[in-house]
């Protein structure tokens, strides 16, 4: 026993100092005082990790013991590889993308998840069968040691190759899928708005949303104002670097700034509170770009004596302005409606409301705001949505966005503005809860072949229109086709990534989507290599306002119909106070929404 609980203390102990040199890496951390605190939440991290996997290696230890034929004198090997194969097994699990999603229940395995996870139990088994034989048969040993980290490396150099795939189509193609029957594309005002307002700016922010899935849906007409939009404007694939997680892709959208400026990694960060340092980057794993899996659902599910704290990354977290404070301070009419991580609102010159779940007066600017929205529910009978039900259901997450819809674009047609911005998760929780629309009744999803044509795609896309996925495209194109009427002006659709159409989820950051037009932006155009950092420059450069000298991206002035004139600035300076108001509702809607996709447990 003393020796299991050496081991026990020693593995703990090192992977602490591993996790906990790689999170101080990533988060800049360099205090003493910090680092103790960090170390100290990680060994106890550690210690429930080998704890659990002791207690198992402990329960196998007799029925391994008659299979292998191994003697007293083994069990210290046995013991030992255990506790070092039960950590490698978790080091792959959290690269390995495909394997994770079991963790979100059966029905949303996918055969690249289970070859995966199975690939990591042989690694386990090799690892300590191989162990367990160097004494007595060193030969034989060591082949089964090295066929483990043969199998360990061959299912990561596997993973790379299945979820890292180009983009179906070619923008030629998109294009032409989109004129096959789109309307005329809108007029173009010759001139600005009436008492000399510039014509404003929309960029809408559409989670999710593949130009994979979007093809077919224009072909067969399903999307005519995304159709007129693409006819009349420029488009392109959004490339999102090496993230596909959309926290850090949507902070990069807002600010214009690389994660480790707006340091927003995650929905939610660790706080250590002795020392009251942050660690938001929970460390993205590349080329998945999902950020640490193991790690950050230990942050939420390992029993928790006081250690740290987890908290929502918003306003009070973020040391960068958005482009509608920017946009704000420099006398702009802005309207926000539901961006991400934005909770608690900021006083704006507009209006700013995040427009989810139960309403909650640190989610409105001006405060009276969320009455308006909390009355227009009651009288529309909108109930609560339950996360768990509506990936169940994915059906649920269309009609509640339906509900909603009215109240989100009247708010842009109350008055002038200079800036609107609009974000939706719809697509994307459609897509995570509704993929599996061509095999619904089976209890895990088989992806469509790589050799998959066009044409088969198509008419598998056409069998099911009615499925909450492209359902949630079609009431997507509504909004836009809504929008345009009340308020023409140059818009900037966006998404943060896109999804595989043979596969179940989005990791290895397939591209998203840009779509521009309105009068600034030429007709006919496609862009080859805009980026996320180029959107917020481009927003601006838009607004006639200065672009920060700290912005890594430029205008996508390849775009413009015109030459725009750029300024700079050295800084935008902090941003304002945040009003601290409580935002319990808000919080508990988060975390609940977190574990029905799977992100936490």
């Amino acid at each position: 026993m003393k020796k299991l609980l050496k081991i026990w203390a020693a593995a703990s102990l090192v992977l602490a100092a591993l996790l906990a040199a790689v999170l101080a890496a990533a988060n800049r951390i360099t205090r003493p005082a910090a680092l103790a605190e960090l170390y100290a939440v990680l060994v106890w991290m550690a210690l429930w990790i080998n704890g659990a996997w002791s207690i198992i290696l402990l329960a196998a230890w007799l029925p391994a013991r008659r299979l292998l034929r191994l003697s007293s004198r083994d069990w210290g090997a046995w013991f030992a590889s255990g506790v070092a194969a039960g950590n490698i097994a978790w080091a792959l699990f959290c690269l390995l993308t495909p394997a994770q999603w079991w963790y979100q229940g059966v029905g949303a395995l996918t055969v690249p998840g289970i070859v995966e996870s199975a690939a990591i139990a042989a690694v386990v088994v090799l690892l300590m069968t191989g162990a367990t034989r160097l004494r007595r048969r060193p030969a034989i040993g060591a082949a089964l040691l090295a066929a483990s980290a043969l199998t360990a490396a061959a299912i990561v150099a596997w993973d790379v190759h299945v979820i890292c795939r180009p983009p179906r189509y070619s923008l030629a193609e998109l294009r032409a899928a989109a004129a096959r029957r789109a309307p005329e594309a809108l007029p173009r005002p010759s001139a600005p708005e009436p008492e000399g307002r510039p014509v404003p700016v929309l960029l809408l922010g559409f989670d999710g949303l593949s130009w994979d899935v979007m093809k077919p849906l224009l072909e067969a007409g399903q999307l005519p104002n995304f159709a007129r939009l693409i006819r009349g404007g420029t488009i392109g694939y959004l490339d999102n670097g090496d993230f596909s997680f959309s926290p850090p892709i949507w902070a990069t959208i807002y600010t214009g700034l690389e994660p480790a400026d707006h340091r927003v990694w995650h929905f939610r960060r660790l706080v250590l509170p002795r020392s009251g340092t942050p660690v938001p980057n929970p460390v993205l794993t590349s080329p998945t770009a999902h950020s640490f899996f193991g790690f950050r659902s230990l942050m939420e599910t390992v029993p928790n004596p006081g250690l740290w704290m987890t908290e929502s990354n918003g306003p009070l977290t973020r040391p960068v302005k958005t482009i509608w404070e920017i946009a704000s301070d420099e006398g702009r009419r802005v309207v926000v409606v539901n961006p991400m991580a934005a909770v608690p609102a900021q006083p704006v010159n507009g209006l700013t409301i995040i427009l989810r779940g139960e309403p909650d007066p640190a989610a409105a600017y001006p405060p009276e705001l969320a009455e308006e929205w909390a009355e227009y529910r009651r009288r529309h009978g909108i109930s609560y949505l339950r996360w768990r039900e509506a990936i169940a259901r994915p059906m649920k997450l269309v009609q509640e966005f339906a509900n909603a819809e009215d109240f989100a674009v009247s708010l842009f047609d109350r008055a002038p503005f200079d800036l609107g911005v609009f974000y939706t998760h719809l697509a994307d929780g459609a897509s995570h809860a509704g993929w599996k629309f061509y095999a619904p009744d089976a209890w895990f999803l088989h992806p469509l072949p790589d050799d998959l044509d066009d044409a088969a795609w198509g008419r598998l896309v056409n069998e099911h229109l009615g499925a909450a996925v492209f359902e949630a495209y079609r009431r997507l194109d509504g909004v836009v086709g809504r929008l345009q009427d009340c308020c023409p002006g140059n818009y900037i659709i966006v998404s943060d990534h896109g999804w595989h159409y043979s596969g179940w989820e989005h990791s290895g950051s397939p591209d998203g989507i840009l779509i521009l037009a309105g009068p600034a932006f030429q007709s006919g155009a496609d862009l080859e290599d805009a980026r996320i950092v180029d959107i917020a420059p481009t927003v601006l450069a838009l607004l006639g306002l200065p672009l920060s000298q700290r912005l890594p991206g430029k205008p996508l002035t390849g775009a413009f119909r015109f030459p725009v004139e750029l300024t700079f600035v050295d800084d935008y300076g902090p941003p304002h106070p945040v009003r601290r108001l409580p935002t319990q509702k808000m919080d508990r809607e988060q975390l609940e929404r977190l574990k029905a996709l799977g992100y936490i447990r």
